[in-house]
């Protein structure tokens, strides 16, 4: 996680840097409304590259998947243990079902 958290600080700071150049040197070469140009082509760019991204790898097998367990951050060490120990139990009880 901290490598991770890392990355997206550094990401977002190189944009925070970039960003507002390109989007002014495009608006003083164009015109305003170049602003939503450079916004559509940035959003455009991520959609792309997310979609490249997802060609890449293949999905990952519904039994190699942890279940997803919602614990709001101020949860005590004893609430954690408990929905860790529950969501445990609903494992193993899905497990057991037949899906079709």
């Amino acid at each position: 996680m901290p490598a991770a958290s890392g990355g997206l600080v550094l990401t977002f700071g190189v944009g925070a840097i970039i960003g507002p150049m390109i989007t002014g040197w495009a608006m003083q070469r164009l015109d305003p409304f170049a602003f939503w140009i450079v916004l559509g082509g940035t959003f455009a760019t991520m959609a792309v590259y997310a979609l490249y991204r997802m060609t890449r790898r293949a999905a990952v097998a519904p039994g190699e998947t942890d279940s997803y367990l919602s614990v709001v951050p101020t949860a005590s060490p004893v609430a954690l243990e408990a929905a860790s120990l529950w969501a445990a139990e609903q494992t193993e009880t899905d497990d057991r079902k037949d899906y079709p």
